[in-house]
């Protein structure tokens, strides 16, 4: 195994046994092909925020914060599982609660 031999270096042994502690959590990615090997997916799913929030100049406040933390959220949950979020978002605005609710009821995950 290649993290089993020492390396005289003090950083790159630092780091080999790092690897070696972690090695369940780095590599598992090996063993399940439904794990993806990089950030790239969540990476993605960021970029909207991100380019709302340079676009927008960041908030000017702590629940302006809050806020768009919570919608983009909802928005990234929403697409993720096949929802239109601007509908499923529209209808909440008018009034129309009760879909979101059922939404959520059925994202929950089910247990053991």
């Amino acid at each position: 195994k290649l993290l089993s031999n020492q390396i005289e270096n003090q950083e790159a042994e630092k780091l080999r046994k790092k690897l070696n502690k972690r090695s369940n959590e780095i590599f598992t990615f090996l063993d399940n092909p439904e794990i993806e090997p990089t950030n790239n997916r969540a990476e993605r799913q960021l970029r909207a925020n991100v380019i709302m929030r340079k676009n927008t100049f960041g908030n000017r406040s702590e629940k302006g914060a809050l806020n768009h933390a919570v919608i983009m959220s909802l928005t990234q949950t929403l697409k993720l599982h096949g929802y239109n979020s601007f509908e499923v978002l529209s209808e909440v605005i008018t009034g129309k609660k009760d879909k979101l609710e059922t939404i959520l009821e059925n994202l929950k995950p089910n247990p053991p």
